[in-house]
């Protein structure tokens, strides 16, 4: 679901119905242009727009040209968020007017216009509801013509001076004609997308007496989508050298991606299956594997060195439950590297694009404190959240036990 950064109203009031039976909480957009991606490219006028007494929605220019009868308002519309995710779109000309100002689709009709923003038997709210789907263009989605067969249920233009915009099928059906890009739309209300990367922290501290040449570290993916996009990990240093980390990267279909790396300058890969050299755009090895994750299931990451080669340092995972143990990798640091270190941090980060802060994914996890070798638990602290999604991405962070338990994402 897309969501952008809006003022939370009540709908009912917003669109002046003050009868209505059941007013829902809605959020709206700031006023902006929607512009057609066929148009542009074209290099013709190319803005979704209303005009003077009239119902009509076509495509124009999108700088008003002058006179009584054009302004710049007729090119406005806004986004009034629904609860189930879709929006009203809604003009800001027919809005000052006092007129019905959401763009609609005929129930009988392929046209488009602008029409009351309440719903009723003869156009349901549905004809009025539009869901978005993309990222800097989006296709806008009828949903009541995407219940009615035949599901032709996109906004769409044509080529040449056609300056009509009508619901047709949201996949060209080929030719010289059809594009792709005749259903795509630009809304300038949108922000564009945003990577939030880094979104909280914590450290962890180890009463192993040094040197320490393995640490575990216990984590729980509670709750994660069934999607690529965050990264739940612990980073580890080196004595007289870099650092590096390990963590899991929730997949599709039930997996995850455990990776371990190292940074710096003088590493090399050991195991040429699993590990490639660069890590993160930079100097270093990156390992990786493919496992099962079950949420709610602890799983165990261990960084160890080589009992043959104090320089190698070897990667896993291990299901706590049926013990089985996934191989991440190994590498080698330069030879002035030591033992790790009793203290460093761990981290959630979010890599993949949003449409804004709001639209970020609901995850949970619990890090549990690690240990070395002798098995002694260590102790976690300094839980925060960071980044530039700070104060926008439902954060929360809650003590349990001796784990650390955090919320973020919707």
């Amino acid at each position: 679901m897309h969501r952008i950064t809006i003022v939370t109203m009540t709908f009912a009031a917003t669109l002046g119905c003050v009868t209505c039976a059941s007013a829902v909480e809605t959020r709206e957009s700031a006023y902006g242009l929607i512009e057609s991606k066929y148009k542009q490219e074209a290099n013709q006028a190319s803005c979704m727009r209303t005009f003077e007494n009239s119902t009509s929605v076509q495509i124009g220019a999108c700088e008003a040209q002058g006179g009584p009868s054009d302004y710049t308002s007729m090119r406005q519309w806004r986004l009034v968020e629904q609860e189930d995710g879709t929006y009203l779109i809604q003009n800001k000309y027919r809005n000052d007017m006092g007129a019905g100002s959401c763009l609609q689709a005929l129930p009988q009709s392929t046209d488009l216009i602008v029409g009351s923003c309440n719903g009723d038997t003869s156009a349901p709210l549905s004809t009025k509801q539009w869901r978005l789907e993309g990222d800097t263009f989006r296709l806008a989605k009828n949903l009541y013509k995407d219940s009615a067969p035949p599901s032709h249920n996109c906004a769409r233009v044509y080529a040449g001076s056609n300056a009509e915009i009508q619901i047709g099928a949201c996949d060209a059906q080929g030719g010289p004609s059809d594009y792709t890009s005749m259903r795509q739309w630009q809304f300038a209300m949108f922000p564009p997308p945003v990577t939030p990367g880094g979104m909280a922290s914590l450290s962890y501290h180890i009463p192993t007496t040094p040197p320490i040449t393995q640490i575990t570290f216990p984590i729980t993916v509670v709750r994660a989508p069934d999607a690529a996009g965050y990264y739940f990990a612990q980073q580890y240093g080196f004595s007289g050298g870099s650092a590096g980390y390990m963590g899991v990267r929730p997949r599709p279909g039930g997996k995850s991606l455990a990776a371990f790396s190292v940074f710096g300058r003088g590493t090399e890969v050991v195991d040429t299956t699993r590990c490639t050299g660069g890590a993160d755009g930079g100097e270093g090895v990156s390992c990786s594997a493919e496992h099962e994750l079950v949420h709610g299931r602890k799983y165990l990451l261990t960084i160890t060195r080589d009992s043959a080669d104090p320089r190698v340092w070897r990667g896993s995972i291990t299901d706590s439950v049926t013990h089985q143990q996934v191989v991440l990798g190994a590498y080698k640091v330069p030879a002035t590297w030591g033992s790790l270190f009793s203290s460093q941090s761990g981290f959630i980060e979010y890599y993949a694009k949003v449409s804004s802060c709001a639209s970020i994914p609901l995850a949970e996890i619990l890090f549990s404190p690690p240990y070395g070798s002798d098995g002694r638990a260590g102790s976690l602290y300094a839980q925060k959240e960071y980044g530039r999604c700070q104060g926008k991405m439902n954060y929360l962070h809650e003590v349990r036990g001796e784990d650390s338990y955090f919320r973020v994402g919707f």
